[in-house]
């Protein structure tokens, strides 16, 4: 089920809970999958990846207005794109997020609010960033995860740490939707960030 559609500058941003059966998800899709695709479904033996790899295709079909097959490549870190647009993916136990964007960067993350991300809080949080925020609140450290791994994707190179490559400055999410990150301290980004059910998600595209 579609949950939410965002427009921010002129990319589309769609987000899907997983509510349908794998046949459902099939009939969606299936015709306008390429032959590698179908190859690589077969070896995708657990339903629900099946579903996450199937809807995600639904959607960029969808967030790239695609009448044709839906042809997804990815350059040489990995980082996935069409012919006609930039591309980024997310999925989360039963969320699937997409982003796309003809003329940008662009990059996305959906997690679901976690103690996890408390535990593992000193990997991927500063020193100075937890001077600003309590990373004792799951919410806040799920939050930030998602806003770095979201600068991670739409920076799209490997040897990226997030603990010291991906700098958030102090804000207040419950007053502010975005916060200009520094990514290996000369790259500056807006990322927009939002909440659905218990949700976080975050996404950006290059000015």
């Amino acid at each position: 089920m579609l949950k939410k559609t965002i427009k921010y500058k002129d990319s589309v941003i769609l987000i899907w809970e997983i509510q349908e059966s794998l046949e459902k998800i099939k009939k969606l899709i299936l015709n306008h999958l390429t032959e590698s695709d179908f190859e690589y479904l077969k070896f995708l033996k657990n339903e629900r990846r099946q579903k996450e790899w199937l809807l995600s295709r639904y959607l960029i079909k969808n967030a790239c207005n695609l009448e044709n097959k839906i042809n997804i490549k990815y350059d040489n870190f990995g980082k996935p794109y069409t012919d006609t647009h930039k591309i980024s993916i997310s999925h989360s136990n039963d969320y699937v997020a997409v982003i796309a964007s003809e003329t940008a960067e662009v990059g996305i993350d959906i997690q679901k609010i976690s103690e996890i991300t408390v535990k593992v809080a000193s990997k991927f949080i500063s020193d100075e960033e937890k001077s600003f925020f309590d990373i004792t609140d799951s919410q806040i450290t799920t939050l930030l995860w998602s806003i770095k791994e979201a600068a991670y994707k739409f920076y799209g190179e490997k040897n990226l740490a997030f603990i010291h490559g991906i700098i958030i400055p102090e804000f207040d999410f419950t007053t502010e939707n975005s916060v200009k990150v520094i990514i290996k301290n000369t790259i500056e980004t807006k990322i927009k960030f939002g909440f659905v059910d218990e949700y976080v998600f975050a996404y950006t595209q290059n000015d």
